[in-house]
């Protein structure tokens, strides 16, 4: 799989989890509508002339929708982790993301786990029937405590929530820039916004689908940044496993290791030809043994001396 490629894929998983918050908001807001505005109001008139069980009426009811939420909150956060990983593969800077949208995936993991104990605690405390005439015993101290040691608990696990949620938006803002999308910009802020987070999510939708359709179609060109090493044209590959490129660079480094990158594995450089950069223009060599691969493009990382590191990206042709 080529750079292209991995960059269009992961948009698209980008795009994918935006989807998914969009059907997850619906889906909430449907419930919401009818069960606060249609449902409990009926159920609190028939509840003044007989006792209702309130865990039939009001927590059961809440129970379905979390787990329904919580499994869909988990694939939302899923499938940006993915996108951000192969996105930062790229080196476009997304490690942010990928660890906020791990932090979120865990945070949808223990809620969902805890959906059912939760509902056998609620039953424990002994709470009222939902009527007006006969109201049941109040809640014993030690229920109390355990309410509060939850309150405190739940509140730290949001403070938590809210941090990875932060870290995606910088991630998926910082994307909208690059890609000058505006729709994701504005839609990554929106996602923290209560009521407003679907429509985040729809411009977010939008927004990767324009991106996916500028890389897929190559009208969409990277934001050279300033760097003392990089790449001067496109570098080639051989079935031999000799890559060869040409580096400017501002001052003088040494390569100090290279490696290839494929889809599952890194090849580690048996020899460079030129280890040591000198301003201006060079042309590098690197050796990493036979290969079997197919045409297409492909990436090395070079770690160079003062710390940094550079990708240079080569070809193997077909007629090679």
């Amino acid at each position: 799989m080529n750079f292209n490629q991995i960059e269009v894929e992961s948009l698209s998983r980008l795009k994918t989890s935006a989807f998914l918050g969009i059907l997850g908001s619906v889906i909430v807001a449907v419930y919401s509508i009818t069960y606060y505005l249609v449902f409990l109001p009926n159920a609190l008139v028939q509840g003044q002339v007989q006792p209702l069980p309130i865990t039939r009426f009001l927590i059961i009811p809440n129970i379905v929708v979390d787990l329904i939420a919580g499994v869909i909150q988990l694939l939302v956060f899923y499938h940006a982790r993915q996108g951000f990983k192969g996105l930062s593969s790229l080196n476009i800077p997304t490690k942010n993301g990928i660890t906020g949208a791990t932090i979120l995936m865990i945070f949808a993991i223990v809620g969902l786990l805890g959906v059912v104990p939760s509902l056998i605690f609620l039953q424990s405390v002994a709470l009222p029937s939902l009527t007006f005439v006969r109201p049941g015993p109040p809640p014993s101290p030690s229920s109390l405590i355990l309410l509060g040691i939850l309150a405190i608990a739940l509140l730290i696990f949001a403070i938590v929530g809210f941090v990875g949620l932060v870290l995606v938006i910088i991630s998926e803002y910082s994307l909208g820039t690059r890609y000058g999308e505006g729709f994701i910009k504005l839609g990554s802020i929106l996602q923290v916004i209560p009521f407003l987070n679907f429509i985040g999510y729809i411009l977010l939708y939008l927004g990767f689908s324009n991106s996916v359709n500028k890389v897929r179609s190559g009208t969409f060109q990277a934001p050279q940044q300033s760097q003392p090493v990089y790449q001067v044209g496109l570098g080639t590959l051989s079935p031999s496993g000799v890559a060869r490129f040409t580096l400017y660079s501002v001052r003088s480094v040494s390569i100090t290791s290279a490696s290839l990158g494929l889809l599952n594995q890194q090849v580690v450089a048996q020899s460079i030809s030129t280890s040591n950069l000198n301003p201006g223009t060079n042309v590098i060599e690197v050796n990493f043994g036979p290969l079997q691969l197919m045409a297409g493009s492909y990436y090395v990382d070079l770690t160079l001396s003062d710390g940094t590191s550079v990708r240079v990206y080569v070809v193997l042709s077909s007629s090679s």
